[in-house]
């Protein structure tokens, strides 16, 4: 792919805390010499460490710092990515945590795709959900480093290409899968303009901001999902989804209802001619089917608490240990993951990245 299209996608990584995984970015993005722009928005309480301005400038990332307002709450989380689109340049543009490992291959295709098909608004892939095993027994699944393990596809769906924006919208809220679009490649005007309308919204829970979002931006244009592997997402205790309430634990709040009726109110304002209420209703019908679902598995899994005693840890230790040991030489998490693509570049890239991670110090 020319450098010119490269230079037309703008990465905006969105920043609070978690210093050690920027790093761990910043290196992973100089490691692959990758050419896209890089909008670092950081919305913590403190500036970031020299150490990550001095490699970026160091290896000639064509990079941007903003220190934007603490992220005090979602709506300033979400103000935030708006002001950071505003700064944005480029033809497209693309949102990432530091917890995140873009797949350079698939990224390309996208943006050959929206290149190639003018009345594309966003082009994305899926995500690939990991978790982390480390030898270290104090890091947990907390770790930088270790062997990529429970390997798993993440929000795989369908295009969205019908001409009606109605038919569109109804496909996400009604479908069996709704996909998210948080981390598509985006025409930078299209998402600019739906993070302005979505700024002015107050909800204490992100899930709604997210739903908000979608509904704007499957409401703005035609969406393509390629069927390949987008980003490589993992999975640990301090990322936002484990931070925040899932929509499935907060349908019986008082203030969950309270704040969908302005979801409601909201979005039948936007969209007067849609019937946006209807598509509501049976999208939260859905949801609270599967709620019941997912409440009885969550509480069936629920282990009872046994004080372990220094045999046990000490097995237990050892069991990690000799485990790890074992992925050193055959990961079969990964190998058998693989073993989906017949893409030998993709296959080669999906490894390279877990090799860095396995490395990494």
């Amino acid at each position: 792919m020319s450098n010119k299209l490269h230079k037309n996608l703008t990465i905006i990584l969105l920043l609070k805390g978690k210093q050690q995984f920027t790093k761990r970015f910043v290196d992973f993005y100089v490691n692959s010499k990758l050419k896209y722009k890089l909008l670092l928005a950081d919305g913590d309480k403190k500036i970031i460490s020299n150490k990550i301005f001095t490699k970026l400038k160091k290896n000639n990332i064509n990079f941007e710092y903003h220190k934007f307002d603490y992220d005090l709450n979602y709506k300033q989380f979400i103000k935030k990515i708006y002001l950071s689109l505003n700064l944005v340049k480029t033809k497209y543009v693309m949102l990432f945590d530091n917890d995140d490992f873009p797949i350079k291959d698939s990224i390309d295709k996208c943006l050959l795709k929206l290149e190639n098909t003018k009345d594309l608004i966003g082009c994305g892939g899926y995500l690939i959900n990991f978790d982390l095993f480390n030898k270290d027994y104090k890091y947990k699944n907390n770790s930088l480093s270790g062997n990529a393990i429970n390997l798993a596809k993440m929000n795989f769906g369908v295009n969205y290409i019908k001409s009606n924006k109605s038919d569109r919208v109804s496909l996400y809220l009604q479908g069996k899968k709704h996909t998210n679009t948080m981390n598509d490649i985006f025409r930078t005007k299209i998402l600019k303009n739906n993070y302005k309308f979505l700024k002015d919204l107050k909800f204490d829970y992100i899930f709604l901001y997210f739903l908000v979002g979608d509904i704007l931006n499957y409401s703005s244009g035609k969406l393509i999902k390629l069927k390949i592997p987008f980003i490589a997402h993992q999975h640990h205790q301090n990322g936002l989804s484990m931070k925040m309430k899932n929509v499935y634990e907060s349908l019986d709040e008082k203030d969950f209802i309270d704040q969908k009726k302005i979801l409601y109110k909201v979005l039948s304002k936007k969209f007067r001619k849609l019937e946006i209420t209807n598509m509501l209703d049976q999208y939260f019908f859905s949801i609270n089917l599967k709620s019941k679902s997912y409440n009885l598995k969550f509480h069936n899994n629920i282990k009872k608490k046994i004080t372990p005693n220094i045999l046990n840890l000490f097995l237990k230790l050892i069991y990690k240990n000799l485990k790890n040991y074992y992925l050193k030489f055959n990961n079969t998490h990964i190998n058998k993951f693989t073993k989906i693509y017949k893409n030998k570049k993709l296959v080669n890239e999906i490894n390279k990245i877990f090799d860095f991670i396995k490395k990494y110090s």
